[in-house]
């Protein structure tokens, strides 16, 4: 059994360059790591997101939208932040969506939640 003065004077078998591995060290500069994008925080108002139409639009949701009503009904689907209303809406089936006029402040549910 080796004695503790033994074991601290001891040399470490490493074969590694001191590099811990995760620490933003890389062996080849064009391997670099991809982050994701910081999701757009929205406004809630009473649990429920709100998304800013402008007038026109939003008197076309004032009030709601049937289960299978087509999208393009009620919203341009050609203008990305009406595209991000659907998507969300099919990625949170049960949660509620809130539509405010961006020019006066008024707010209607476009889905009500469960």
């Amino acid at each position: 059994m080796k004695s503790y003065k033994q074991i601290t004077e001891e040399i470490a078998n490493t074969a590694s360059s001191g590099a811990i591995m995760g620490m933003g060290y890389n062996k080849d500069p064009l391997d670099v790591t991809v982050r994701k994008r910081k999701k757009k925080k929205r406004k809630k108002f009473a649990g429920c997101e709100v998304f800013e139409l402008n007038s026109d639009e939003y008197h076309n949701c004032l009030h709601g939208r049937k289960k299978f009503e087509r999208w393009s009904r009620k919203l341009n689907m050609s203008q990305m932040e009406n595209q991000e209303i659907r998507s969300y809406a099919h990625k949170n089936p049960g949660k509620g969506i809130i539509v405010q006029d961006a020019t006066t402040g008024i707010m209607s549910y476009l889905i009500h939640g469960d």
